[in-house]
This record gives structure tokens, sequence and C-alpha cells, in this order.
């Protein structure tokens, strides 16, 4: 085997090894991206339930829930707004030509 011959297979070598280095570093950001997305998720989850825990013991606030729905079964537009549709569902509720 001559030098010429050494060269072209240590050169095969090395772009071997530089590919699969290239490879290795994409599947490891890719893995590093997908933590900190999950890590995100897990914050955004956390912070929810905290929100909710927190609203669910809060006195002012179940009061001011059982007070919207006691106001809203006392409101005379509760009829109209639970029996229209949007108008790209077409007239099929309550209102008037007018009000679509």
């Amino acid at each position: 085997m001559n030098l010429e011959q050494r060269k072209n297979i240590f050169e095969a070598v090395g772009l071997v090894a530089i590919v699969a280095s290239l490879i290795f570093l994409g599947l490891e950001i890719r893995q590093s991206n997908l933590q900190a997305r999950a890590a995100a998720y897990q914050a955004i989850g956390i912070a929810t339930a905290s929100a909710y825990n927190s609203s669910a013991h809060d006195r002012q606030f179940i009061m001011l829930g059982q007070k919207a729905d006691d106001d809203m079964d006392l409101c005379p537009l509760r009829p109209l707004m639970a029996d229209s549709r949007p108008s790209h569902y077409g007239h099929t509720g309550s209102l008037s030509d007018c009000c679509w």
C-alpha cells in the first residue's frame, strides 16, 4: 500500500467521522429542544393548576361565580342567547332579521 492510497483511506475515514459527528450533533440539539419544550409545558401546567387551585379555595371567587350564575338566570335575554346561532350557521335563532 503506497502513500497515496493511505491518504485516500484516511480522508474517507475523516469524512465519515465528520458526517457522524454532524448527525450526532443534530440529534442532541433535537433532544435538547424537546426537553426545553416539555419543561415549558410542565411550567404552564403547574401555573394553571395553581391558578385553578387558588381560585377554587377563594371564597370571594366562588361567591362571584355563583352570583354570575344567579344573575344570568334572571337575565331577560337568556332565552335569546341560548337559542341563537352565529350568522355563519344561518338564521335559526329567536332573533329577528334585523339582528342578523
